[in-house]
């Protein structure tokens, strides 16, 4: 008698529906985070033996973003602000990224210390930070970068963009070791340069790599985060500026500064996984309802909870029926809802 009932239900429902002449409701896509890396030679991943394991594609990886890189090896702060006014590609992924990392900078320094006499090298290594040639050299990196921010945000007003600061790579290189207490004291002026950067612009954050990367040569004296070339990361060193940047934004993430992307997406009322909301979407339920059909997993019954209130009755298929009669407005269905593992 129970069935009797029911299947009579469902049919003055399906000829109810049919009378109605609903029409499909297409959906949108499920939303995607582009990640956009610019910079020099540690961003492109140089050196490396597989680019995957680069931190912007372990970034990626991790987080489910779209990667795009237009780092240039060799590149300084110069090199950096033509990509972003003349290079078109660059310019494009500009324009569609969600976030925007960048390194850079770092061979503003090592080529005035290459180019750089003996004298030179003398009065860097005495005044260090309050050396002219420093102060110069910083100057004039951060005029660019500078530039560099006010292009990408004419471009895309909104994406944060994570400044990087530059690891101490010589406490790794065979010759020029030695050297490497003098380039620590300039750090805190690199910080300091980033830092005035940022104030002048919305969304725009620091990673602070240099200090992660001290901490671990204090913590372990383990230099293989460097190549043999004593320069670049290595892929340790790549998974050690994945791991500080991925922890900026995850900052960014719960300040709905950047969507969070999900394992996996459903179309919130797709009960026959059509791609969009028809008629058939009730009928589902219906029939779900009436002991014809039984949904095979948990994300068919996530998507005929229609009016998300945990279970899934009658009230799921007239809700979807009200929203392809445009009768439902304050609803989500039609919507791509996140699954979290």
């Amino acid at each position: 008698m129970k069935i009797a009932k029911r299947l009579t239900t469902l049919t003055l429902a399906l000829l109810l529906v049919i009378s109605t002449g609903f029409s499909a409701f297409s959906a949108p896509t499920p939303p995607v985070v582009n990640m956009t890396v610019l910079g020099d030679s540690i961003a492109s991943g140089y050196g490396l033996e597989d680019l995957l394991d680069s931190y912007g594609a372990l970034i990626a990886k991790e987080k489910r973003y779209n990667l795009t890189n237009n780092a240039v090896p060799g590149h300084k702060t110069t090199d950096l602000l033509w990509v972003v006014c003349h290079e078109e590609t660059a310019i494009n992924n500009i324009k569609e990224a969600s976030l925007i990392s960048i390194s850079i900078g770092g061979n503003d320094l090592l080529n005035l210390l290459s180019d750089a006499d003996i004298s030179i090298l003398l009065d860097i290594a005495q005044k260090g930070e309050n050396s002219e040639y420093i102060k110069t050299a910083l100057n004039t990196a951060k005029e660019n970068l500078i530039n560099v921010c006010t292009e990408i945000r004419s471009l895309n007003p909104d994406a944060p963009i994570i400044l990087q600061t530059l690891y101490n790579p010589i406490y790794a290189h065979p010759t020029y070791n030695s050297f490497a207490p003098m380039l620590d004291k300039l750090a805190p002026s690199l910080l300091l340069m980033l830092q005035s950067v940022s104030q002048q612009f919305d969304n725009i954050f620091i990673a602070d790599i240099y200090s992660a990367f001290a901490s671990y040569y204090e913590e372990t004296s383990d230099l293989s985060v460097i190549q043999s070339d004593g320069i670049h990361p290595s892929e340790k060193g790549h998974q050690l500026i994945a791991q500080v940047i991925t922890e900026e934004i995850d900052k960014l993430e719960e300040a709905g500064l950047i969507h969070k992307v999900a394992d996996a997406y459903y179309l919130l009322g797709d009960t026959d996984n059509s791609g969009s909301i028809t008629i058939s979407d009730a009928t589902v339920i219906q029939k779900s309802l009436a002991g014809l059909i039984v949904f095979n997993n948990s994300i068919a019954r996530l998507c005929a909870d229609a009016d998300t209130d945990g279970s899934v009755t009658i009230k799921d298929a007239t809700a979807v029926q009200k929203y392809l009669a445009s009768l439902l407005t304050d609803t989500q269905i039609n919507t791509y809802m996140p699954v979290y593992n």
